[in-house]
């Protein structure tokens, strides 16, 4: 089998398994760990396959190197509650499928594109939730996010003129990295008020899953038992069941699988897309 085939499988199977994922993430909260499983074992058997074809050892480095330095530093993050554990296998399972090939389908490239993409995602989704919601917003919020919204946005658009008009890299990067921080301006008003009003739920205890940020302290006797923030456990659950809990409160968090599937789309389409406008 020639080399873009096995490309072509892994890539396939990755797309694949990101939509589905997608898909549960947006309905339920929740990625089943069987779609990252089957990812990671699937992949794994390309590359053994890859592997006993051509003797080349790069085919493995995916599985020894990669996936074990991903998973560390997806875990890391997972456990300041940036996002969730579905979150963390799913990627560490992509790494074993998008590295080490021969063009420009590279993890690295996917991963610089997750990360503006991951922003951009954040902030529309946070926009669209707090817009579909603005009923349940009072005056002197909706008045706060309107004016930081005009200013910040009135600066984002003016240096998006200056960036498109300039010709030198470093006065072009400039340009971008002021946009950026415009747009986290714009966006964070509309972050703030989606996280205060509609990330924080009531949940029935035999209903929450390993995972779930938990949202307030739990107590028995004076004695926190589990604290805030906690990324709950399946030791924490079967806690929560013996104390008779009815329900807790949680903290929901944006789906975040869809940013993965289009940090891919958008490696397929140029991998160099947002570093281009860096002028990297």
């Amino acid at each position: 089998m020639e080399l873009i085939m096995y490309e072509l499988i892994l890539v396939a199977s990755t797309l694949i398994c990101f939509v589905i994922a997608s898909i549960m993430d947006i309905k339920k909260r929740e990625i089943e760990d069987y779609i990252s499983g089957f990812l990671a074992l699937f992949a794994g058997f390309v590359r053994t396959l890859w592997f006993v074809q051509t003797g080349n050892i790069i085919a493995l480095s995916p599985m020894i190197m990669v996936a074990p330095l991903t998973f560390g530093v997806s875990y890391l993050i997972y456990k300041k509650n940036l996002w969730g554990g579905g979150d963390v296998k799913l990627i560490s399972a992509a790494s074993v499928a998008l590295t080490g090939f021969g063009t420009d389908v590279y993890f690295h490239y996917f991963l610089v594109n997750l990360l503006f993409a991951g922003a951009f995602y954040g902030i529309l989704y946070s926009i669209a939730l707090t817009l579909k919601n603005i009923k349940q917003i009072g005056k002197n919020k909706i008045r706060m996010i309107k004016i930081s919204s005009i200013a910040s946005g009135s600066v984002m658009v003016l240096f998006a003129w200056l960036y498109v008009g300039a010709t030198q890299g470093l006065l072009k990067q400039s340009y971008f990295f002021v946009m950026l921080i415009s747009l986290i301006f714009f966006g964070y008003p509309f972050a703030k008020t989606a996280e205060e009003k509609f990330f924080y739920k009531k949940r029935k205890v035999e209903q929450l899953t390993e995972g779930d940020w938990i949202a307030e302290d739990i107590k028995k006797y004076d004695r926190v038992l589990i604290k805030i923030k906690t990324a709950l456990e399946k030791k924490h659950i079967e806690l929560l069941k013996k104390m008779d809990k009815k329900e807790v409160m949680i903290k929901e968090g944006i789906p975040f699988v869809p940013s993965f599937l289009f940090s891919l789309l958008i490696t397929l389409i140029n991998p160099y897309f947002f570093t281009s406008m860096l002028g990297f």
